[in-house]
């Protein structure tokens, strides 16, 4: 093993075969990745260029499109020679997967009760090889800064493209905002949204970013994305995250338990949130009116109600994954005879598309999942580690799950915010608190030439 000599203390990086990564390997890695990354990102290109269907109207059809299996069959199939080529032990491929389990077996069952079993298989694979896909790319990692850096430079050539789109408005603008190459203002929104901790990180921890100055131009122009995207969601929920991670980093200076604390208080409050909003039994009109906002949230206070409504018909197993939106119930005539008049592909809440697929059940391997990641989160502060790694995964963890409020991105593949986050959360569950100890008080990753690391 890499730490090989040290029996006593805990292992510093994932574990992996004896002998590292060859240079030509490592880049096949990255390749990889941020092919797959820049596929994600970029998915909006084909609706803007009018090719394919609106993302936000259909993704759970171009979720089983043809196209799209054929990219997640051939990343899975790389990622798999990647892994073998590494010579990854078995061990190394499931740590840090036990959160996702019980989501993973309630997705991979629901066919079993789908009235349309059909479209719920390809749904599901589709679901079950990214998931794997990312998990064996995760795996390859041994420092967490190579993989952050391949995020991040995935994410500067999309913000780099957003900017050239700026020059071009008859594209890239819309009357309700930016979309840049995203296809819609929302998907540009919550690009944003998860790509501004990355590019903190990158700002904060040496290893990431080429150099300060170019992580903080980055920081810069993901802001000015969720400003000018108009996204109203995204726009709260970047200040929100940018307050959780300052005040973290404020806190880091002292004890672990604080940290601990402060995590519990930033989770305690948006449950509070995701209930006052979700619940069909509190009244926000008047908040929201008060505050100049659409006290429908933009019609979707009927999406919502159509959804509970099918949801309540199978409320323990639902509908089976990938089984409600375009297939089966929601065709145009029952969105009509609900008095919907627009097309819609989401729930526009992550938590009611879980309980109308996948039931109460479903959504309680959701909060298990949950739960595993805030516990890995909690063991980090309370060793008292790498403050940025602690900003950064509270900030990842909780805007995501406060996003899907208004959104829907939970157990969505192909979504940006899903693909960063299962991304991102991995990288967190996997490497022990130790290494991000260690890499607090280290400089240039391991792979940097040596004259750099000298100088």
């Amino acid at each position: 093993m890499l730490w090989e000599g040290n029996t006593t203390m805990e292992p510093t990086v994932i574990e992996v075969a004896q002998a590292p990564s060859s240079a030509r390997l490592s880049l096949y890695r990255d390749i990889t990745l941020m092919f797959y990354l820049l596929y994600v990102f970029c998915a909006g290109l084909s609706a803007m260029l009018g090719d394919a269907p609106d993302a936000l109207v259909s993704p759970s059809a171009n979720a089983s499109s043809a196209s799209n299996q054929f990219v997640l069959l051939g990343l899975f199939m790389i990622a798999l020679t990647i892994a073998r080529a590494s010579e990854l032990t078995s061990k190394a491929i499931f740590k840090g997967t036990a959160p996702y389990l019980a989501v993973l077996l309630i997705v991979a069952a629901s066919p079993l009760w789908s009235k349309v079993p059909d479209v719920a298989i390809r749904r599901v694979l589709r679901f079950l090889l990214e998931f794997s896909a990312l998990n064996l790319l995760a795996s390859c990692y041994r420092d967490p800064r190579e993989l952050l850096g391949v995020v991040w430079r995935t994410i500067t050539i999309v913000v780099g493209l957003d900017i050239i789109l700026l020059v071009m408005p008859e594209l890239s603008y819309t009357d309700i905002g930016y979309q840049g190459i995203h296809g819609h203002k929302n998907q540009a929104g919550s690009f944003a949204l998860l790509a501004l901790p990355v590019a903190l990180a990158a700002w904060a921890r040496p290893g990431i970013a080429p150099s300060r100055i170019a992580a903080l131009v980055v920081f810069a122009a993901v802001l000015f994305i969720v400003v000018v995207s108009q996204s109203k969601t995204s726009a709260v929920l970047a200040l929100v995250s940018l307050v959780l991670a300052g005040l973290v980093l404020a806190l880091s200076r002292l004890s672990g338990g604080v940290l601990v604390v402060t995590m519990l208080l930033a989770v305690g409050l948006g449950l509070v949130a995701s209930y006052l909003i979700s619940n069909s039994s509190v009244r926000l009109d008047t908040l929201l009116s008060a505050l100049s906002i659409d006290p429908t949230l933009t019609g979707r206070d009927e999406v919502w109600r159509f959804t509970r409504m099918h949801a309540s018909d199978r409320p323990w197993l639902g509908l089976g994954y990938g089984s409600f939106w375009n297939a089966g119930p929601t065709n145009e005539d029952n969105l009509r005879d609900f008095g919907i008049t627009f097309a819609f592909g989401q729930a526009h809440n992550g938590y009611l598309d879980v309980l109308v697929q996948v039931g109460a059940i479903g959504m309680g391997c959701v909060f298990v999942m949950a739960a595993g990641i805030l516990a890995r989160l909690f063991s980090l502060a309370r060793a008292g580690c790498d403050a940025v790694v602690a900003a950064v995964g509270l900030t990842i963890f909780s805007t995501f799950w406060l996003h899907n409020i208004t959104e829907s991105t939970l157990l969505r593949p192909g979504t940006d915010m899903w693909v960063l986050f299962v991304l991102l959360t991995l990288l967190i569950v996997k490497v022990s608190p130790s290494t991000f100890l260690n890499l607090a008080t280290k400089g240039p990753r391991p792979n940097e030439p040596i004259r750099r690391r000298l100088s």
